[in-house]
């Protein structure tokens, strides 16, 4: 069994607080139907949650194919947290609100951002 660096536990932290937090915003909207903002009808919380445990998934498997599996659905998330943010800030649509009111489109994209610097500082970093 190999060893796994610390950036691979990073990452795997920021990917598992993501995923429960996501988790948590989905079952909100299913309760409510008001919690997310809808894409072609389709609660963007429920699209963002497959795609994280999609990520979650191939975060453990070890193959070039899972490796850029991986970076594709963190990069879909990263840019739908990116333009989230700017309809944020340009107040063309409102993301729902998470801790201290901040949008969530905020916190996704820092940590997308996390996760594909996680992830790339994993591959580069050498387990002695």
């Amino acid at each position: 069994m190999s060893k796994k660096n610390k950036w691979f536990y990073i990452t795997l932290a920021v990917l598992t607080a993501s995923l429960v937090a996501s988790f948590l915003l989905a079952l909100s909207e299913f309760d409510t139907s008001h919690s997310c903002p809808k894409f072609f009808s389709v609660p963007v919380c429920y699209v963002v949650f497959i795609l994280l445990l999609i990520a979650f998934v191939f975060h453990f498997l070890k193959s070039t194919e899972a490796l850029k599996l991986f970076f594709f659905f963190i990069s879909v998330l990263f840019l739908l947290a990116f333009f989230a943010t700017v309809g944020e800030i340009a107040g063309s649509m409102e993301c729902p609100r998470g801790p201290a009111n901040i949008p969530t489109c905020y916190i996704s994209l820092v940590l997308t951002s996390l996760l594909l610097v996680g992830k790339i500082k994993s591959l580069n970093h050498k387990v002695v």
